[in-house]
């Protein structure tokens, strides 16, 4: 979606856990863990990067829900 920039990632994680405490039993699944970084030369630019990184997981969300 924004291929130029270089200042901000979003980083994924795939965990696989097991439920224990469930009524119907014990259950595997996975967990998605989502890790954000944003860098710039001061606080102003970080925010404003992780704020793009923000707006382009949201949109890349949004096209794919249909």
């Amino acid at each position: 979606l924004d291929p130029d920039f270089a200042w901000g990632a979003v980083g994924t994680t795939r965990l696989r856990v097991e439920y224990r405490d469930r009524p119907e039993g014990r259950a595997e699944g996975a967990q998605l863990l989502l890790s954000f970084w944003a860098w710039g030369d001061d606080e102003v630019e970080v925010f404003e990067n992780l704020a793009r990184v923000i707006s382009a997981l949201r949109e890349a969300l949004e096209s794919s829900a249909g």
